[in-house]
Order: C-alpha cells, then sequence, then structure tokens
C-alpha cells in the first residue's frame, strides 16, 4: 500500500506538468 501512495504521488507532480504542456 505504501508503495502504491508513492507512486501515485510521484506520478501526480508528471500529470499536472503534462497538463500544463498541454494548456
Amino acid at each position: 500500500m505504501k508503495l502504491l501512495i508513492k507512486l501515485i504521488k510521484m506520478s501526480l507532480p508528471l500529470l499536472t506538468q503534462q497538463n500544463n504542456y498541454i494548456l
């Protein structure tokens, strides 16, 4: 579970960065 949360937290910034690039 901890690993999963870690992955989500790490992937969130990447997703927001991609969204910013698209916008």
